[in-house]
């Protein structure tokens, strides 16, 4: 330890500094849901679709490392649990602001991470020009 070896890689965030995040994400973005896919601060991403992955256990009565504390937390901000390929309009087109903020563009390809969001924003073209 005196020469600064580093015990563990992993580096995590406690449940109440990402609670907070969340609160600000809130209130920056007007929305409850979190994108899985977040360019400009991906580990909070991330941190959302694990939260989403561990309702899913505990609200089907496996093993989950999401707490009850936790989840009644999440819940009474408004922390959005559905699947993201079911948001409304304006939680699809805040995921394409962030996407423009990231890449400077709008024309999001099919990658595998941005599957939805192309097809949501190949569907909102569409419609332009009906």
């Amino acid at each position: 330890e005196a020469e600064g070896f580093v015990w563990c890689l992993v580096q995590h965030t406690p449940f109440k500094h990402r609670l907070l995040e969340f609160i600000a994400y809130r209130e920056i973005y007007g929305t409850c849901y979190v994108p899985t896919v977040f360019p400009t601060y991906q580990a909070f991403g991330n941190w959302a679709s694990t939260m989403r992955s561990g309702y899913i256990k505990f609200r089907d009565g496996k093993p989950s490392r999401l707490t009850v504390d936790q989840f009644e937390a999440l819940d009474a901000e408004g922390f959005i649990w559905v699947d993201h390929e079911n948001l409304p309009w304006r939680e699809r087109f805040l995921q394409l602001v962030e996407f423009r903020k990231q890449f400077g563009h709008c024309n999001v390809s099919r990658t595998r991470d941005c599957k939805v969001l192309a097809g949501w924003v190949r569907r909102q073209r569409a419609e332009y020009w009906k």
